[in-house]
């Protein structure tokens, strides 16, 4: 058996939702007036509401403050262009008062279907942590430094 006939033949044991599903990384589809139509697991976490209550409503209203994002999507839609954004913050709007904004990184990629129109995928990868981090790392370093400088004195 070749490892093509062996790939078609594993992955057709499972639903593309069900892989979707695995990612971490939250994946969206976004119609042209920039609407939910599809949003994986790791991304309903995100924007702290079902793919259910999410379907149909603009993307941007899912969060707040959400100039640069929906300024993002307009732009790859208008453009087919993929963009990108390190770091955007994100505070969903359906999450508890008490829970921290999330630091995504966002890839932005129109999908152009001849018959239907554009549509853009979304993909959310969590940098809350690495941000964190760097935040940490950057407070030790600066910490050591004044210590060398208490030193000196």
């Amino acid at each position: 058996m070749t490892a093509r006939e062996y790939g078609a033949s594993a992955l057709s044991h499972f639903e593309p939702d069900e892989l979707l599903d695995t990612l971490s990384t939250g994946i969206v589809v976004l119609d042209s007036q920039l609407c939910l139509i599809y949003a994986n697991v790791s991304a309903q976490d995100l924007m702290a509401v079902s793919v259910k209550q999410a379907r149909g409503r603009p993307f941007g209203d899912l969060f707040h403050d959400s100039r640069q994002l929906t300024a993002i999507l307009r732009r790859s839609l208008e453009r087919l262009e993929t963009c990108t954004q390190h770091e955007m913050g994100l505070k969903a709007l359906g999450s508890p008062v008490q829970r921290e904004m999330n630091v995504v990184d966002l890839i932005v990629t129109p999908l152009e279907e001849g018959i239907t129109g554009t549509y853009l995928l979304v993909e959310l990868a969590d940098a809350t942590q690495r941000q964190r981090i760097s935040r940490d790392s950057d407070i030790l370093a600066s910490m050591d430094g004044s210590r060398l400088m208490i030193r000196q004195l």
